[in-house]
Formats: structure tokens, C-alpha cells, sequence
């Protein structure tokens, strides 16, 4: 919160400075033409309502500040020993956080999704079942909480990960709702020893979260005579028992190899990883929402000819994509090339001279926050 107000400050400041420098040259062009008093006029006292705003800004953060260093001092004084009848007994341990450090996100705002929101929704349904049975006392079938995720890159696997482990922290199923992401090389060695050592202090880093393993069928591999897949299984199996409670975990991949690892790997996966949640590939006018989404949420605007232009370029590419389509991340590549497009545009050639303000040399803000059909590549043009 401190941090927001003292960016509002410094953006404060920043326009003040920019200000100032519009008004020299209005002060330049009035000494010149005997005109522009009007503009300099009215820079000058935009410029005394920053100055003002900069320095309520900048006392909100201070005192703020002065607020947090109180109560983080009086934490500390509870933090130390509590003396009860004259013995010194130790406060207990601070209940763990009730957020992880991501953001909270939540599942009716991601785009698409439909079948993969309603099946995390029963999952979610019956865990809260299950825990209100727990506290009533009431005895609840075994049920294994672990989970499959299979789908394309991009799909949002790993957000909805995110949403599951602050689900689970929220019912109680789990004392926080950190998620540890981790692939092969995390738990595998390259020598007889090493996999159980890497695959145990994986686990211990996990522990009270969810343990995310992204394209977890490398973990079997049926071709090598000396890889050290299957031992990473059988300690992430005995993780599983000796950790019940305390550890999540979620494998994540491509369809296919993801049933061969199921088939073919250690018989206990089955058992342990019962729900398979497939991730569909985004629709073309979902692709154009979730780039719409990055546009609202970076301060850019589309104009018509590039929201016509986008759907174009979006639509070409969803037909044309393949096992390796990106999705979400393919949208993403996008939008960044579009802003390299913009930029281009915005620092050199005729297209650019409009949008300066013919005293200060400056791009104006409507120009920084708009993408015209000239920012949107066609789909030959882009290359993910």
C-alpha cells in the first residue's frame, strides 16, 4: 500500500517536471510571437496542482509508514516470551499466512474455460462437503485430493493450480497456499542417489502447498536404460503417505504422454491421480478477449481498424495452429510485438510527426496508449 501511494507520488512528480518543460516552451514561443500566454497560463497552474498533489501523496506514504513501524514494533514486543505466575513460557508459532504471494485470482475471471471451471467447482464442492463433514465428526470416504492436468501450453494450467491452492488453504485443507513449480530436472539426479536426495528436499520445499510438476510424463521414459524416472516416482509416491495432509501435488502435460505415464509408470499414480482435468485449446474469439484483457490491464486502447485487424491475425492463426500452439502464451508473444510495432512507429518516420506536441517534442499520452491497425501484424508477419 505504501509502495502504491509513493508510485502515485513519484508519477506525480513526473508529470510536474514534464509540465514545467511545456511551459518553458510556451514562455519561449509568447517571448517570440507574443502568443502562448494562455497555454503557459494554464501549464502554470496545472503545475501548482501536482505540486500539491504530489505532496499529499508523499504525506500519506510517510505516515503510513510511520503507522506499519508501529505495528511491526508492536509485534515484535508480543512476538517475545509471555511470562504467566513468574515462569517464562515461549508465545506459541504465528498461524501460517493466509495468502501466498501471487495474487489472488479467481475462476470466474479467467476467459474460456467452461468445462475445466465446472469440474474444478465439483472438485472444490466436494472438498468443502468433506471438510464440513470432518468438523461434524462424520466419517468421509478415502478420496484422493492429487490432480491431472492435461492440455497445450498456454491453457492456463498453472493459474488454475493457483486457484486450487487457495481453495484448499481456504477450506483448510492445507495450511498455505503457496504452489512450488518444479519439472524434471527438479527431481530427477544424473547418478544412482542423487534422485532421492533432489526429490526429498523438493517435497520438503512444497510441504503445507501444492507441488506443481509441469510435463511430468519426462519422469518415465521407457527408451533409457539408465534414467532415473521411475525412482523419482517411487519417492514422490512415498512423499505422498508419509507427508498425507501437509502436500498437494498436480502433474501437469500433454494429453497423450500423460496417459502413457499413467499406463506405464509406477502402478500407484492410478490410484493417487484419479482426476484428470483436460484443458482445451482458447477459441479464436477468446484468444481476441484474453489480448483485450492485456490491453486493459497495460493501459492500451485498440482502435477500430486494429480490433478488426487483430480478429483477423488471431483468427488465421487459431486455424492454423499446431501441437506446439501456444495459446495464452501465443497471445502474449503478440502483444509484445505489437508493442515493439507501436514503439517503431511512434519514434520515427511521418506517422509519428502527428503525435508530438510541436513545442516539447513529446509523444502525447493518447499516442502512448493507443495501438492502430499499423501495431497488429498479419499472421505472416508474426512468428511466435
Amino acid at each position: 500500500m505504501i509502495w502504491h501511494w509513493r508510485r502515485r507520488a513519484e508519477e506525480a512528480e513526473a508529470e510536474c517536471a514534464y509540465l514545467k518543460e511545456a511551459l518553458e516552451a510556451a514562455d519561449a514561443l509568447s517571448a517570440r510571437h507574443g502568443n502562448g500566454l494562455e497555454t503557459a497560463a494554464y501549464y502554470r497552474e496545472r503545475i501548482r496542482e501536482l505540486e500539491e498533489e504530489r505532496d499529499q501523496l508523499h504525506r500519506i506514504a510517510t505516515d503510513l509508514g510511520t503507522t506499519c513501524n508501529r505495528l511491526e514494533a508492536r509485534l515484535a514486543e508480543l512476538g517475545e516470551e509471555t511470562k504467566v505466575n513468574g515462569t517464562a513460557q515461549a508465545r506459541p508459532a504465528s498461524p501460517p499466512p493466509k495468502s501466498s504471494k501471487q495474487p489472488v485470482v479467481h475462476l470466474n475471471e479467467l476467459i474460456g474455460l467452461t468445462t475445466v471451471k465446472r469440474e474444478v467447482e465439483q472438485l472444490m464442492a466436494l472438498a468443502e462437503v468433506r471438510a464440513k463433514r470432518s468438523a461434524a465428526g462424520l466419517p468421509n470416504p478415502e478420496m484422493s485430493l492429487h490432480l491431472i492436468f492435461t492440455g497445450n501450453p498456454g491453457t492456463g494450467k498453472t493459474t488454475v493450480a493457483r486457484i486450487v491452492a487457495q481453495r484448499y488453504q481456504g477450506l483448510g485443507l492445507l495450511r498455505t497456499a503457496k504452489v512450488t513449480e518444479a519439472s524434471r530436472s527438479d527431481l530427477v539426479g544424473g547418478y544412482i542417489g542423487q534422485t532421492a536426495i533432489k526429490t526429498r528436499a523438493l517435497v520438503e520445499k512444497a510441504l503445507d502447498g501444492v507441488l506443481f510438476i509441469d510435463e511430468a510424463y519426462a519422469l518415465h521414459r521407457s527408451d533409457s536404460g539408465t534414467d532415473y524416472g521411475m525412482e523419482a516416482q517411487e519417492e514422490l509416491l512415498k512423499a505422498l503417505e508419509d507427508h498425507r495432509g501437509r502436500l498437494i501435488v498436480i502433474l501437469a502435460g500433454y494429453a497423450e504422454p500423460m496417459a502413457a505415464l499413467l499406463r506405464d509408470g509406477n502402478p500407484g499414480l492410478r490410484s493417487r491421480f484419479n482426476t484428470i482435468i483436460d484443458f482445451p485449446d482458447y477459441t479464436a474469439d477468446e484468444l481476441v478477449a484474453i489480448f483485450e484483457q492485456f490491453c486493459a490491464g497495460q493501459g492500451y486502447r485498440l482502435t477500430g481498424g486494429a480490433e478488426r485487424k487483430l480478429r483477423r491475425t488471431l483468427t488465421r492463426v487459431y486455424r492454423g495452429r499446431g501441437k506446439q500452439f501456444g495459446n495464452g502464451r501465443t497471445v502474449r508473444n503478440l502483444f509484445e510485438a505489437c508493442l515493439k510495432r507501436q514503439a517503431v512507429r511512434l519514434t520515427s518516420g511521418s506517422e509519428a510527426a502527428s503525435l508530438f506536441r510541436p513545442f516539447t517534442g513529446k509523444i502525447d499520452r493518447a499516442g502512448l496508449s493507443t495501438l492502430s491497425d499499423a501495431d497488429i501484424p498479419s499472421e505472416t508477419e508474426f512468428r511466435e
